[in-house]
């Protein structure tokens, strides 16, 4: 169970953060920019928030509940210690860019650029 405090908690972050820029954020904002950091793709805040903190969300379910699933889950054993840790890394680099969408869509100048690649 304490391996999935860490990330809940981000994931949660990630909610609340989103919920309290949520009045200040634009109706519409960029959720998708292209290797020059250009948005070239858009939703409306609610569909921003519910788009980005669902693919968190189903990223944990998918990643913390495969070995359950798996044939060979025996072998689980051997690197869940490197497992968590590649769980817990993308659902930061997801939190990341949820607050580098936010900061954008509330007028701060982020640069994209040299974020998205």
């Amino acid at each position: 169970m304490k391996k999935h405090v860490f990330p809940l908690s981000v994931t949660l972050l990630t909610l609340v953060a989103w919920l309290i820029a949520l009045p200040h954020l634009p109706a519409t904002m960029p959720i998708h920019w292209g290797a020059n950091g250009e948005a070239d793709g858009f939703a409306t805040k609610i569909n921003a928030m519910i788009l980005t903190v669902g693919i968190m969300a189903l990223i944990y379910f998918i990643i913390a509940f495969i070995p359950r699933i798996d044939p060979r889950k025996e072998n689980y054993k051997y690197f869940s210690k490197t497992y968590n840790i590649l769980l817990n890394a993308v659902l930061l680099l997801f939190f990341f860019i949820n607050m580098s969408t936010i900061l954008q869509g509330l007028g701060y100048n982020v640069p994209m650029s040299y974020i998205v690649p």
